[in-house]
């Protein structure tokens, strides 16, 4: 059974569930920890999958269900959200993530040609109706983005900037973000809060007893630094859920 086929029935999210699903998947992991901060080496592909918001639970014979999940329940998933929550928040859309192959040839946003870093089994939705189906490569090529660690809010803190410190200088932001000169300011907060002992969050400052006012003195100077990249990246992942929608809905 055919990927369109699984999906004909869905609506189209609403621009407004598009932005609130944006924001979901910015804090659905914690990203600050698992992407990078400078060059891109993460790529999300946005879909539309049947079973969005619902836990699978597998029979005794071996067949899968669908489980709406409620405010409680042992199946809930998706940062806890409830299945009908989630459906009125986001309509159905979900993503998948994975490495970027930055020694292959990459396809343009859109072109449709393929990419080599996406799987042709990388994202499959489930139906009662249809079982399992993979998402076709296309979907995922248009609904393609690729992003940094700076989409996380923690990033908002020097305490995940000191450890990338010195390679500050070598990075670059887009001149929407601000460009070299916004890394440079936010590189001299950062050295001032590593040369502040009580200006940076830390673990071992919470333990030792340090009042928060003194170890967050710094934390949220950077924000204005790197809002405007943030910002720009949320600008491309709505960019790229709005091309997938326009490619499985065209002709409808």
């Amino acid at each position: 059974m055919s990927y369109r086929a699984a999906i004909v029935d869905l609506a189209r999210p609403t621009p407004a569930q598009v932005g609130d699903f944006v924001g979901y998947v910015f804090r659905a992991h914690s990203w600050y920890k698992g992407l990078t901060l400078g060059q891109p080496e993460m790529r999300f592909g946005f879909y539309l999958d049947p079973s969005a918001g619902h836990a699978r639970r597998v029979r005794p014979d071996g067949s899968v269900e669908l489980v709406e999940t409620r405010d409680g329940d042992i199946f809930t998933i998706n940062l806890g959200i409830p299945t009908q929550r989630y459906l009125e928040r986001f309509g159905h859309l979900e993503f998948v993530f994975d490495m970027v192959a930055h020694l292959r040839p990459r396809a343009a946003p859109g072109s449709g040609t393929g990419d080599p870093s996406w799987r042709d089994d990388r994202a499959q939705v489930f139906s009662p109706e249809h079982g399992v189906v993979t998402v076709p490569r296309d979907v995922l090529d248009v609904g393609t983005v690729e992003l940094t660690a700076v989409i996380h809010p923690l990033t908002d803190s020097t305490y995940h900037w000191t450890p990338a410190w010195e390679r500050l200088s070598r990075w670059s932001w887009p001149e929407e973000s601000g460009g070299r000169a916004a890394i440079a300011r936010l590189g001299e907060v950062v050295e001032r809060a590593m040369r502040d002992p009580n200006g940076s969050f830390d673990a071992a400052m919470l333990l030792q007893g340090i009042p928060w006012q003194g170890r967050a003195r710094h934390a949220y100077d950077v924000y204005e630094f790197i809002a405007p990249e943030r910002e720009r990246q949320r600008r491309e992942a709505t960019l790229a859920i709005e091309r997938m929608l326009d490619h499985v809905f065209a002709g409808r």
